[in-house]
């Protein structure tokens, strides 16, 4: 009896083991992602052949009532205005709590193609409680046309490309916006990338790359749930 107690100990720590893991790595998940949502695409612009690719982080943090934008641009080599990244529009469940534009800079390994203007600000501007394309209510976009948009890389050998001569971004800038009490990170939804001069150049909808806080508090709740049955089971086998 006391062998067949002790095989059964020896089965039932190893899931407590994992029950105990799962609840850290789960815990530990939610509280890195619950201030941030990363979206990306990945498409093609059927005009040029160009590969879309892009990301945009959305982060949050409460104590500075800061919330930053990364966008990235990590397409194929632009060809045509349309494939110049020119806005990221999104849809906020609520505008109640205000977004007040900060500071735009271009960042990481960023550099600028053609540069006319001294601040990345003065070419991006952010607008709230618009009717944008698909339903989108938020959007940061250039104030005209390619100027200013983002690449990730730019062909000379093409006498028609008016990528050229524009001012272009590569491949990085980061938005820092201003917020309001009660401003909600969960709101943010349905976000797309605008290429080209205009809303007639290719839109994509991008998908959530990180599991949403909600997602993430489910995994960390059946973690924990997985460590309190293996606990019960150890002391009903214990005790015999």
């Amino acid at each position: 009896m006391r062998n067949t107690t002790r095989q059964q100990l020896n089965i039932w720590k190893p899931l407590l083991i994992l029950g105990l893991l799962a609840g850290c790595i789960f815990s530990s998940a939610l509280s890195a992602s619950a201030a941030s949502l990363s979206f990306s695409i990945n498409g093609t612009n059927a005009a040029t052949g160009t590969s879309l690719v892009g990301w945009a982080n959305f982060t949050y943090n409460a104590a500075t009532n800061n919330l930053s934008v990364q966008v990235i641009n990590g397409s194929g080599i632009a060809l045509q205005s349309t494939d110049v990244l020119t806005g990221l529009y999104w849809q906020r469940a609520s505008l109640s709590a205000s977004l007040t534009p900060a500071s735009a800079t271009a960042t990481g390994t960023s550099i600028i193609w053609n540069k006319t203007s001294s601040s990345i600000g003065s070419m991006w501007q952010f607008n709230s409680g618009i009717a944008g394309p698909s339903s989108t209510n938020e959007a940061i976009t250039t104030f005209s046309g390619i100027s200013g948009g983002m690449v990730n890389g730019i062909s000379k050998t093409s006498s028609s490309n008016t990528v050229l001569t524009s001012t272009l971004v590569q491949n990085e800038i980061t938005f820092n916006l201003t917020t309001a009490k009660g401003f909600n990170l969960s709101d943010i939804q349905n976000v797309y990338f605008q290429f080209g001069g205009s809303l007639s150049g290719p839109r994509l909808l991008a998908k959530l790359a990180v599991p949403e806080p909600g997602t993430v508090a489910l995994l960390a709740s059946m973690g924990c749930s997985s460590l309190m049955v293996g606990f019960r089971r150890y002391r009903r086998l214990r005790s015999k």
